[in-house]
């Protein structure tokens, strides 16, 4: 299976919320939700990917860009687990979540995927903004100031999506 190209990533994230997909969107993630291989965390990705409208490779790709799949990461800043999230960020999402309850996969890909909709649907599905924002946060993106680590991090994630599209 070819790559999707960006572009069909950011139509499917601007195309979509957690309701029901649009046709187009539908064609899209059926072609992202079947990878030929199996790969860390199948059944979890898979599972957050179609809830919440987001393709699986690009779950992927930021798993393997901040833990390199490693659910016990843990950051120089504090971000938890397997997708790096901040404990106050899993907090706004779930309230009452502990940073302890972060280091399970499932729990962590879930939250995970969430605020990654969130994000898509507030920058209108604009891929390099939800990378942006997800790794130097919102406020950073909306005040202007993308740090050079951040810029590094939106070009391995779209790569290693090209490697998991294409799988």
């Amino acid at each position: 299976m070819r790559a999707a190209p960006l572009l069909a990533v950011i139509l499917l994230l601007s195309g979509c919320t957690t309701s029901a997909p649009t046709e187009s969107a539908v064609h899209i993630q059926r072609a992202t939700l079947q990878p030929n291989h199996n790969f860390p965390y199948r059944t979890e990705v898979l599972a957050a990917a179609r809830r919440y409208s987001i393709p699986p490779a690009l779950l992927l790709a930021i798993i393997h860009a901040e833990s390199n799949f490693d659910p016990r990461a843990v950051s120089h800043k504090g971000a938890v687990g397997l997708m790096q999230l901040m404990p106050s960020t899993a907090r706004w999402m779930a309230p009452g979540i502990s940073r302890n309850q972060l280091f399970n996969p499932a729990l962590n890909i879930e939250l995970g995927a969430r605020y990654l909709r969130y994000l898509a649907n507030r920058y209108n599905g604009d891929a390099r903004k939800i990378l942006v924002a997800w790794n130097a946060g919102p406020g950073r993106l909306d005040n202007g100031h993308i740090p050079r680590e951040t810029r590094v991090f939106v070009r391995r994630v779209h790569s290693l999506y090209q490697h998991y599209a294409q799988a």
